[in-house]
C-alpha cells in the first residue's frame, strides 16, 4: 500500500502536474502518457515487494535531488565576477631617458693607489692620485708619503712651476715636486681662525676658499711659499660653498648649487641648466687650460656632469660605479675627466658634440 501510494500519489500526480504547469504535453500526448504510466503501474506491482522497494526509494531520491536542485537554481543570485587587475612594475631606464645629455658612460680604470683616493691632479698629461697620507704616480706606480703627521685634505696642481700643492687638516700647506719625487713645506699666512674648505691654482696664484662665509682668498708666489693673501672675492659667494674649482672663472658648489664667479664677483653669463633630477654635487673639477668646460660629480645620481662655462649641459655621463664616486680632475686638453672610485681612478673620454 505505501509503494502504490508513492506511485499513485507521487509520481503520476507530480508528472500530470508537470505537464499540465508547463503546456508542453498536448492532449494526445497525454492520453499515451497516461497509458504509459499505467502499463508501468502495473509491471511494478508485478515485481517482487523487495525490487518495488528499492525502485520506489530510488525514485523518491531523485525526485528530492531534482526538486533541490531545481530550488536553488531559481533562487541563486547572479554572482559578478571580480576582475583581476595585474600592475606591471616599470622597469627602471638607466641611463634616464628624460635627462638632458645623459649617456651611457665607459670609465677606464687606468691606477690603483694603496688607500682611498681624497684628490685627482692632472699635472700637465700625468695624472696623480692623491690619499690622505701621500701622493701616487701613475706613470711610475710608485706612492711617495707625505712628511706631514696631519692627513692631506686638499689638492690642486700647478703646472707653471711643475709643483702639486696639498694642505692638510691642520692648514700646513706642502708642495711635491715630481721631478725629484720630494715634499717642500711651504709659507702661508692665513688669517687669523681662518678654517680653509678647498684650494685651487691658476697660474702662480694659490686660491684658498674659508668654510662657512663663502670668502675666497688669493695668495701669490713668493720665495719658500706665498705672500700676503687678499680677498679676492668682492660679493662672497653662498656661506654654505663647500668647494671650489679654479679657471678663468672660479666655481662654487653647495650641496645642490653651482656658481661662478669672475674677477671676485658672480658672473652674468653663466646660468646652470636644470637636470631632470635635482643635482647632488660631491666634487668639482676644472682647468686652466681649458676655460671653457668643467665638471661636477653627482654621486647619489650616478653621474658626472660636463658643464659649459656658461652653465649649458654638454654632457651627463651616467655609470652604475659613480655612486661610490668622490673626486675628479679634467685634462688639459679637455678631453678625459678622471674620476676616483674608492682606491682606483677611471679616465672617461669626453665626445665633443
Amino acid at each position: 500500500l505505501l509503494i502504490s501510494g508513492i506511485i499513485s500519489g507521487t509520481i503520476l500526480p507530480a508528472s500530470k502536474s508537470i505537464a499540465r504547469s508547463t503546456g508542453i504535453i498536448s492532449g494526445t500526448a497525454a492520453r499515451k502518457t497516461g497509458k504509459i504510466l499505467v502499463l508501468l503501474k502495473e509491471r511494478f506491482f508485478s515485481l517482487p515487494p523487495k525490487r518495488q522497494v528499492i525502485i520506489a526509494s530510488a525514485t523518491a531520491f531523485i525526485l528530492t535531488l531534482g526538486g533541490i536542485f531545481t530550488w536553488n537554481s531559481l533562487t541563486e543570485e547572479d554572482v559578478i565576477p571580480v576582475p583581476i587587475v595585474v600592475t606591471e612594475t616599470p622597469t627602471e631606464v638607466f641611463p634616464p631617458t628624460d635627462e638632458p645629455s645623459a649617456v651611457l658612460a665607459s670609465p677606464e680604470i687606468t691606477a690603483s693607489a694603496p688607500e682611498n683616493i681624497v684628490s685627482l691632479v692632472f699635472l700637465k698629461e700625468t695624472l696623480y692620485l692623491v690619499t690622505e697620507n701621500g701622493i701616487h704616480d701613475t706613470t711610475k706606480n710608485e706612492t711617495r708619503p707625505s712628511p706631514s703627521d696631519g692627513k692631506i685634505r686638499y689638492a690642486a696642481g700647478m703646472d707653471d712651476l711643475n709643483l702639486i700643492f696639498v694642505m692638510t687638516e691642520e692648514g700646513r700647506l706642502f708642495a711635491f715636486a715630481p721631478s725629484n719625487r720630494s715634499f717642500v713645506e711651504n709659507t702661508i699666512r692665513l688669517p687669523e681662525g681662518f678654517q680653509p674648505a678647498g684650494i685651487g691654482t691658476f697660474l702662480t696664484y694659490l686660491y684658498v676658499l674659508e668654510e662657512g662665509t663663502g670668502r675666497i682668498y688669493r695668495f701669490p708666489r713668493a720665495e719658500g711659499g706665498f705672500g700676503d693673501g687678499l680677498l679676492w672675492t668682492k660679493d662672497p659667494m653662498d656661506p654654505g660653498t663647500r668647494m671650489i674649482a679654479v679657471s678663468e672663472n672660479i666655481y662654487g658648489a653647495t650641496g645642490n648649487g653651482i656658481q661662478a664667479f669672475l674677477r671676485g664677483k658672480a658672473s652674468e653669463t653663466f646660468s646652470p641648466e636644470t637636470t631632470t633630477t635635482p643635482i647632488t654635487l660631491t666634487a668639482l673639477c676644472a682647468n686652466e687650460e681649458t676655460p671653457d668646460r668643467f665638471a661636477a660629480i653627482d654621486a647619489p645620481a650616478k653621474r658626472v656632469v660636463i658643464l659649459g662655462s656658461d652653465g649649458h649641459i654638454e654632457s651627463q655621463q651616467f655609470h652604475e660605479s659613480f655612486t661610490n664616486a668622490s673626486a675628479c680632475s679634467l685634462s688639459r686638453d679637455r678631453s678625459t675627466v678622471a674620476v676616483s672610485i674608492g682606491k682606483d681612478a677611471a679616465l672617461i673620454r669626453i665626445v665633443d658634440r
